[in-house]
């Protein structure tokens, strides 16, 4: 599996996929008003992915994330949504949590896993993944 690491701003269609995030965040931020709704945290320091081999096979996805909000409650990954396929083949994906109530503010890491099953059902194009934090995102090339 080939890992490219990426820095610096988001893509065109992340900032659009950010955007639907926010308006989630602020939905959820109206009825969990006491500990701020879903965020996206603030970094992915690793992230691996692998095929499994189920009938049909699934996808499974491990990040490694850090945010300076202590420890984050029900860590997800969130996967973007197209209109259509994406040109580089690549499925976005964000990383967000609800921040922590109280506590010191202190960088904490922690682990969040999924998995896609059926992917190559619903996403017969997918070359790899993309996994955001807020300041950066790491790419996976699915073998």
């Amino acid at each position: 599996m080939d890992v490219l690491r990426e820095n610096g701003l988001i893509t065109a269609a992340s900032v659009t996929l950010a955007c639907v995030l926010a308006g989630l965040c602020f939905a959820q931020g109206r009825q969990q008003k006491s500990s701020g709704g879903l965020q996206v945290v603030k970094d992915i320091i690793r992230a691996e992915c692998a095929v499994e081999p189920t009938d049909p096979p699934s996808l499974s996805v491990t990040v490694t994330a850090i945010d300076p909000r202590a420890l984050p409650q029900h860590p997800r990954i969130i996967p973007g949504k197209y209109e259509s396929p994406p040109d580089d083949g690549i499925q976005d994906f964000f990383v967000v949590a609800v921040p922590a109530e109280g506590g010191q503010p202190t960088e904490t890491e922690f682990t969040v896993k999924d998995t896609w099953n059926r992917f190559r059902d619903e996403a017969p194009w997918l070359r790899g993944i993309r996994i955001h934090g807020a300041e950066g995102a790491i790419t996976l090339l699915v073998q």
